[in-house]
């Protein structure tokens, strides 16, 4: 209700959630849907399900629109929530490889240590985004030395 605003009376259901989420992305910013599913993986119980289609139906069609550290949270909520999906986890790598250097090693929000725990929560194998972690690792430790 808070994302939504007074003027939410046509939102009765998970269908409308996600189809408003869909249809209106202007209003729902990405900031503001990574938010919104850190809430629902930390409902008791974690609200899967829902978890999922907007993964599915609103983060991966918009995935350019996220930036890194969004993408990165969202990985992480979906772990946390216990929503992982094969799909949604390949579409967030294939999105991140090409913008890791956007991700801090660690931090408050989303960043590579996170990612590559949601990764593993979920037991999601992308060997391209693991190469590509590897690679910003072993540069991190160089400019570490």
């Amino acid at each position: 209700r808070y994302l939504l605003g007074k003027d939410c009376g046509k939102i009765r259901s998970a269908d409308d959630l996600v189809q408003a989420l869909a249809r209106f992305p202007e209003q729902f910013p990405p900031r503001e849907v990574a938010l919104m599913m850190w809430d629902l993986a930390r409902e008791e119980p974690p609200q899967e399900d829902l978890l999922r289609r907007v993964a599915k139906e609103v983060v991966v069609p918009r995935a350019d629109d996220f930036s890194a550290p969004q993408l990165a949270e969202v990985a992480c909520a979906l772990a946390v929530g216990q929503a992982a999906s094969g799909d949604a986890f390949r579409a967030l790598a294939e999105a991140l490889v090409p913008r890791l250097d956007e991700l801090p090693l660690d931090g408050e929000e989303g960043n590579l240590s996170g990612l590559l725990w949601s990764f593993t929560v979920a037991q999601a194998s992308d060997p391209e985004l693991y190469s590509a972690l590897a690679q910003r690792a072993v540069t991190a430790l160089v400019e570490f030395q």
